[in-house]
């Protein structure tokens, strides 16, 4: 197992009934000084937690996915989340509400007279296409929300139109990932697969323009494939790469370790996914072993020593190492 971080060490319970009460009151306050900060310049291989969002009360069928990454100074979080809205769905609508509810154990979910404990924010719908949106979230109490995350008693929930009651919701969990390099003549990119036993979700990025590109996935052990969603390694501010997110049931028999064909309207990629490894970031065009040391509380020189080459000299997508005084990282053997 691996340690993430001062947030990975439990809270003294001391009264179970009473931490519950203070720490709801305590979150109002959290909320109204959350801080909406600027995006991290480095992207992490793994996401630590994720929600599956299903529909509730709903006419059209959307469905989300959120993904959650801590940072090292264990008081920010960086979410990643979107929705897939059908093609018959209301141009006009907005997100309401939507943010992390919690602590809870049973439904409804969301404890009442109760605020999210962060805030998501908004999206607009846009009928047959997938909205995303990445933001960086603060909180004074974010190890006690890391915790209650870790013991899977947080949900997100996303109110869609109060009027018709129709919302997405999902419990927060920790997911099992796995990761791939892909390369070809036409293109070479980086690929992660975030799972638990009932869903998943796919995250495919590439150093080249594949804006307009299809693209399907198939495993060797099964003949169904499916349609996935290609992202440019560059993107706008507050833009997240957009995740092919699924049912396992509608893939049945589904290997993910078993070799894997990405047919593209401009070639194949075959490659095979791996269990990830920890502590390491993509590099990307503002990528440098100064500012991934001062992100990830380390020193230049120990960047420097663990990453066989100059980091400031690689190709974008590739993975760097770090360490901070807070993890306990799995690197492969040539790192010793």
């Amino acid at each position: 197992s691996v340690i993430l971080g001062p947030w990975s060490r439990r809270p003294r319970m001391n009264g179970g009934v009473k931490m519950l009460v203070q720490f709801q009151l305590a979150s109002f306050f959290a909320v109204a000084f959350t801080l909406v900060l600027q995006t991290p310049h480095v992207g992490a291989t793994c996401a630590n937690f994720a929600a599956w969002l299903k529909p509730v009360n709903q006419s059209h069928q959307a469905f989300g996915f959120v993904a959650f990454r801590p940072l090292p100074d264990g008081q920010s979080i960086v979410i990643d989340w979107q929705i897939q809205y059908p093609s018959n769905a209301n141009p006009n609508i907005q997100t309401r509400l939507a943010g992390v509810f919690g602590p809870s154990t049973n439904p409804p979910y969301k404890p009442s007279n109760s605020g999210p404990l962060l805030d998501l924010g908004s999206i607009v719908s846009s009928p047959g296409n997938v909205v995303s949106s990445r933001i960086m979230r603060a909180s004074n109490h974010m190890s006690q929300i890391l915790s209650f995350m870790r013991e899977g008693s947080l949900f997100v929930d996303v109110i869609l139109d109060p009027t018709t009651k129709e919302e997405l919701y999902g419990k927060i969990v920790i997911p099992s990932c796995m990761e791939a390099s892909l390369q070809n003549t036409f293109a070479s990119g980086f690929a992660n697969l975030l799972y638990t036993a009932e869903y998943y979700a796919l995250r495919f990025i590439f150093r080249q323009d594949v804006t307009g590109v299809t693209a399907s996935l198939g495993f060797a052990n099964v003949s169904q494939t499916s349609s996935v969603k290609l992202n440019n390694e560059i993107r706008t501010s507050g833009q997240s790469y957009i995740y092919t997110v699924g049912w396992k049931s509608d893939w049945p028999g589904v290997n993910f370790q078993s070799p894997a064909t990405l047919t593209t309207s401009q070639g194949q990629i075959l490659f095979q996914f791996a269990a990830a490894l920890h502590c390491r970031v993509l590099s990307n065009v503002d990528s440098s072993l100064f500012r991934i040391a001062e992100d990830y509380r380390s020193d230049w020189i120990t960047i420097w020593s663990m990453n066989p080459r100059n980091p400031d000299v690689r190709t974008s997508l590739s993975p760097i190492y770090f360490a901070h005084p807070y993890s306990v990282c799995l690197f492969p053997p040539t790192l010793g």
